[in-house]
C-alpha cells in the first residue's frame, strides 16, 4: 500500500491531482484536512469523481483549520463513501 501526501489545496493543485489520478487508474482513498482560507467545495468537486472514498480529518495545532464537520457535509454532497474522524490519531 502506498501513501501519497499532497499539500496543494487550491483549484490548480486539485486539477493536477485529478489528472494524475485519472492517469494511474488505481483506487485512491482521500484523507483531507484544510484550512478555512481554502475553497473546499471546488477542491472536493474536482477530486470526488476520482477517489474511492473521502475521510475528513482535523488539522492538529492549526488555528485556521476547517472544522472536519464542514468538510464532511460538503463531501457528502459529492460522494457516497464519506467518513469523518474527530482526531487524526484514530
Amino acid at each position: 500500500c502506498d501513501l501519497w501526501l499532497d499539500g496543494g489545496h487550491n483549484e490548480g493543485g486539485a486539477a493536477a491531482l485529478s489528472a494524475w489520478l485519472h492517469y494511474i487508474q488505481v483506487p485512491v482513498h482521500l484523507i483531507i484536512g484544510m484550512t478555512e482560507k481554502k475553497d473546499a467545495t471546488t477542491f472536493l468537486k474536482t477530486l470526488a469523481p476520482r477517489v474511492a472514498s473521502i475521510t475528513c480529518t482535523p488539522i492538529p495545532d492549526e488555528d485556521m483549520a476547517m472544522n472536519p464537520r464542514v468538510l464532511y457535509a460538503e463531501a457528502q454532497k459529492l460522494h457516497d463513501d464519506v467518513a469523518m474522524v474527530s482526531s487524526p490519531d484514530m
